[in-house]
C-alpha cells in the first residue's frame, strides 16, 4: 500500500516519505479557554536512485519546494487521505517549514541514497470565546476632605486651606483583549450622572500579525467620575 506525500506543488514517488509523529497543542488563554491548536508534523523519508546526479536533483528540487511556506500538504495512504494542514480560513499562521536537514553522514550517503527529515507546522484557531484577557481597576482619588496648597514665601513656606472639602474622583479603567474581533468595553458602574463625559477615553490597538492572519485585538477604555463625599464614591464592585 502506498503513502504519497504532497507539498504545494511537489509530489513525493510512493513510500518516499514516513510521516513519523503528528503532533495537536492546544494553546489556552489566561482565562483558561482554549485559543489556538498548534499542529507539527515530523517527515523522514529517503531519495533512492541509481546515479548520485539523479540523487543531487532531487535533494535540489525538495530544498527549493521547502524552502517556501505557505503551501498545503497532504498524506495519503492507499489514495485514503491520513492527515494534512490546509492554509484555509480557520489557519491564522499559514503553514510553515520550520526545519529541513540531512541528518545523515553514513558512507552510502549521495552514493545510492540521500535521507532527510522535514518538520511543518501550522497554528488554527480554536477559540471557544473572543475574550483571551480582561483587567479592569478602579482608583479612588482623594477622600473630600481640605484642599491645601503649600506657598513659598519670603519667611518659608506656608501651608494654606484654600477650601474645607474637595470632590472625590474615582477612576474605572480597564484592557481587554480580543482573539478574533475588538472586544467591547464595559458600561461605566454606578451613577452615572457623575461621570466627566469630556474625559471617556475608548482606545482600539490594531491587531498583531500572525502569518497569514491578524490576532490579539485590544480595546482600553477609562472613564472618571466626580463625587461630592467618600461614602458616594465607593464602589460596591466591578
Amino acid at each position: 500500500m502506498a503513502s504519497v506525500c504532497t507539498y504545494g506543488s511537489l509530489t513525493h514517488a510512493d513510500n518516499e516519505v514516513n510521516l513519523v509523529t503528528m503532533d495537536y497543542r492546544t494553546q489556552y488563554s489566561p482565562r483558561n479557554k482554549k485559543l489556538f491548536e498548534t499542529r507539527t508534523v515530523n517527515l523522514r523519508g529517503e531519495f533512492i536512485y541509481s546515479t548520485t546526479q539523479s540523487i543531487v536533483n532531487q535533494v535540489n528540487s525538495a530544498i527549493q519546494a521547502y524552502s517556501q511556506d505557505y503551501k498545503d500538504f497532504r498524506y495519503t495512504v492507499g489514495g485514503v487521505l491520513a492527515h494534512q494542514l490546509l492554509n484555509d480560513a480557520s489557519c491564522f499562521s499559514g503553514v510553515k517549514v520550520i526545519s529541513k536537514n540531512f541528518p545523515s553522514g553514513s558512507p552510502e550517503q549521495l552514493a545510492s541514497t540521500r535521507t532527510f527529515g522535514v518538520t511543518l507546522q501550522a497554528k488554527y484557531d480554536v477559540a471557544e470565546e473572543n475574550i483571551a484577557q480582561w483587567t479592569e481597576s478602579l482608583e479612588v482619588i482623594g477622600t473630600g476632605g481640605p484642599i491645601k496648597n503649600l506657598i513659598n514665601t519670603l519667611y518659608g513656606p506656608i501651608l494654606l486651606i484654600t477650601s474645607i472639602s474637595s470632590a472625590v474622583m474615582v477612576v474605572q479603567r480597564g484592557t481587554a483583549v480580543g482573539f478574533n474581533t475588538y472586544p467591547f468595553p464595559p458600561p461605566p458602574i454606578g451613577n452615572s450622572g457623575a461621570e466627566l463625559l469630556d474625559r471617556r477615553r475608548i482606545t482600539q490597538t490594531s491587531g498583531t500579525q500572525q502569518g497569514t492572519g491578524l490576532r490579539y485585538f485590544r480595546t482600553s477604555w477609562s472613564y472618571q467620575f466626580a463625587f461630592s463625599s467618600i461614602t458616594d464614591a465607593i464602589p460596591t464592585s466591578l
